[in-house]
């Protein structure tokens, strides 16, 4: 057990994950595959902390990060697209 939770942190520690982490989208679906495939949470872990196993609402909540982080990305750029114009006194 102790070498999966090591070898899942040395992948991915959300324990030093700070503002949504510097991940690839690739990185990113990379968890999804996973965990829609069943291997994350490891069975083994889920038969000793029952709690870990993660719902349908959970899987798609993960599976719906990379979409989510697309569009924040894309607003933030949008927005200051705007401040821009705003700034030289463009028009939309």
């Amino acid at each position: 057990m102790a070498r999966h939770v090591a070898a899942g942190r040395e992948k991915l520690n959300f324990s030093e994950w700070s503002d949504g982490g510097t991940l690839s989208p690739n990185q990113v679906q990379e968890i999804c595959d996973a965990v829609e495939g069943g291997e994350m949470p490891p069975a083994s872990y889920t038969l000793v902390h029952w709690s870990a196993a993660l719902s349908t609402d959970d899987k798609r909540a993960l599976c719906a990060w990379p979409d989510d982080l697309r569009s924040a990305a894309a607003r933030r750029s949008a927005k200051a697209r705007r401040r821009v114009r705003s700034v030289r006194g463009e028009a939309r």
